[in-house]
C-alpha cells in the first residue's frame, strides 16, 4: 500500500573489519524513498570519506547506509537518516561517540567503548586474554566470532563478563593453549535494547627464524666450556710437581756421588712455586676464593666430586671448610612465590538467604597464584558470564557473584570454582529464600 516512508528496525552502527564507521537504516516506503543524512545537523553530501547507499530489498524495502572511512574524533555526534517520498518523510536518529573525546556520551543509550580493545598475553603466551571495555546505561550482551564465525565456548574459549559498576563492563575473552590456527580476525559484538557496537582484534602469531633455533641449540650448553678448566686450575700444578719430583730420582741415579739434600732442594723446589701459584698469600687467597665461589659455585662442586683427589696440604682443606658454597650463594628460596599452589579458600559462608525479589551476593576469598581463573555453577550447571540473571566479579583475590533478582529459580546450590596452573579447589553456597509469611 502506497505510504509515507517507515523505518522497520532500530537503526544499528558497527565497524568494519578494514576499521571503517557503518550506520545501516531498513525501511520501508511506496513509492520509492530519496535518502537526505546529515551530522550535527548539517547535511552531509556524500563524497570523500563518506560513502552513502540505498539498496532496494523487494516488496518496497530498501537498506540505507552510511559508511565513513578513517574515523576520529570529530565524527562523533548525532546523525540523522531522513528519507522522503511524495506521500511524506521519517527521520532515524543514530548517535556516535568516541570514549573520553568529551561528547555527550551520557546521551546515548547505545553502548559505547571506554578506550581501546587489547590483546593481553600471559603465563609465557600459555593464555591469550582480549578485552573490550564498554559504557552502557543497561546490562549489554556480548558475543565473540572469529573470522565471522560465532564462537563456541568452553574448551579453548571462555567468555567472562564483569559488571565494574558506575554503567562500565568488562567483556573479555581467553584463549587457553592457543596455536598458530587460532590466529585471524576476532570481533566482539556488544548489544543492548537500544543499539550495539563492535570491536575487532586482529590475532597473530610470530614464528622464529629457523636459523635462530639452530644457533641457540648451538649456544645452549653453557657449561660446556667448564670442565677444560677444572683440570686446568689446582690439578695441572699437581701433575707437574710429579713430573718434576720423577726427574731428580732418575739423576740420583746416575749421580751415586751427589747427596741427597740436592735432591730434596730440586724437589721442593718446585713443590713451592705450585703453590704460590695457587695461593701467594693467605689473605689474597681469600678474596679470590670469595670471588670464585660468588660465579661458579657450580662447577667448583662438580670440580670436588669428578677429581677424586685428597687435600695435598692442610691449606687446601682449610680452604674446603671455609667455602660453604651451597648455602651462601643459594638465595632462590626467597623468591619463591607463596601463591604457586592450588587455590585455598581462605573465607566462604555455607548457606546465605535473601528476600524475594532482593539482589544477594556470594562472596568467597582465596588464596590463589595469579594464574588462577573462576568459575560459577548452579546446581552442576555453568552460570554464562553474560547471563542477565547474574553478574559476576574476580579480582585476584575475591570472588563474587550477585544475583539480581532472588527467586525459586535462582534458589538452590551455588559453587565457586577456581583452577590454575597448580591445581583445583571449590566451595559450595547454599541459597535460600526467606519466607515473607510466618506461619501460626
Amino acid at each position: 500500500m502506497p505510504g509515507a516512508p517507515r523505518f522497520t528496525q532500530k537503526p544499528s552502527i558497527q565497524q568494519t573489519p578494514a576499521g571503517d564507521l557503518l550506520m545501516e537504516c531498513n525501511l520501508e516506503s511506496e513509492p520509492d524513498p530519496t535518502i537526505t543524512w546529515q551530522h550535527s545537523g548539517n547535511v552531509l553530501p556524500p563524497g570523500g570519506r563518506v560513502v552513502q547507499t540505498l539498496t532496494p530489498l523487494g516488496e518496497n524495502l530498501f537498506k540505507a547506509t552510511l559508511v565513513i572511512k578513517e574515523p576520529n574524533a570529530n565524527d562523533g555526534g548525532a546523525y540523522k537518516c531522513t528519507a522522503k517520498n511524495q506521500l511524506g518523510e521519517s527521520n532515524a536518529n543514530i548517535n556516535l561517540n568516541f570514549a573520553g573525546a568529551g561528547g555527550d556520551e551520557n546521551k546515548s543509550k547505545n553502548p559505547t567503548f571506554v578506550g581501546k580493545p587489547r590483546i593481553i598475553p600471559k603465563d609465557g603466551g600459555a593464555l591469550i586474554v582480549m578485552e573490550c571495555k564498554v559504557k552502557s546505561p543497561t546490562v549489554p550482551t556480548a558475543k565473540w566470532m572469529k573470522d565471522g564465525t560465532p564462537l563456541t565456548m568452553g574448551g579453548l574459549y571462555h567468555a567472562i563478563f564483569s559488571d565494574l559498576g558506575d554503567q562500565t563492563y568488562l567483556c573479555q575473552l581467553e584463549i587457553r593453549g592457543p596455536s598458530a590456527s587460532d590466529a585471524g580476525q576476532y570481533r566482539c559484538n556488544i548489544k543492548n535494547d537500544h543499539g550495539e557496537t563492535n570491536a575487532n582484534l586482529a590475532l597473530n602469531f610470530e614464528e622464529p627464524d629457523p636459523n635462530e633455533r639452530i644457533e641457540k641449540r648451538r649456544r645452549s650448553p653453557s657449561a660446556s666450556p667448564r670442565p677444560p678448566s677444572r683440570g686446568s686450575r689446582p690439578s695441572s700444578p699437581k701433575k707437574s710437581a710429579r713430573s718434576r719430583e720423577g726427574t731428580p730420582k732418575k739423576s740420583t741415579k746416575n749421580r751415586e756421588g751427589s747427596p741427597s739434600k740436592k735432591v730434596r732442594s730440586r724437589t721442593s723446589t718446585p713443590m713451592r712455586d705450585d703453590e704460590e701459584g695457587a695461593s701467594p698469600s693467605k689473605p689474597s687467597s681469600r678474596r679470590s676464593s670469595k670471588a670464585e665461589k660468588m660465579e661458579v659455585d657450580s662447577a667448583t662442586t662438580k670440580r670436588k666430586s669428578s677429581t677424586g683427589l685428597a687435600p695435598a696440604d692442610a691449606e687446601e682443606k682449610k680452604l674446603r671448610k671455609r667455602s660453604p658454597t651451597p648455602k651462601a650463594a643459594s638465595p632462590a628460596p626467597a623468591a619463591v612465590d607463596p601463591t604457586a599452589k592450588a587455590p585455598v579458600v581462605i573465607e566462604s559462608e555455607r548457606m546465605q538467604s535473601g528476600k524475594s525479589g532482593s539482589s544477594l551476593t556470594l562472596e568467597v576469598k582465596w588464596s590463589c597464584h595469579r594464574s588462577t581463573r573462576v568459575e560459577w555453577y548452579k546446581d552442576g550447571s555453568l552460570i554464562s558470564s553474560s547471563s542477565s540473571q547474574y553478574s559476576q566479579t574476580f579480582d585476584g583475590t575475591y570472588s563474587r557473584l550477585n544475583i539480581r533478582r532472588l527467586e525459586s529459580s535462582t534458589t538452590g546450590s551455588y559453587k565457586c570454582h577456581a583452577k590454575s596452573e597448580y591445581g583445583e579447589n571449590n566451595t559450595t553456597i547454599q541459597v535460600s529464600m526467606e519466607e515473607s509469611e510466618r506461619g501460626t
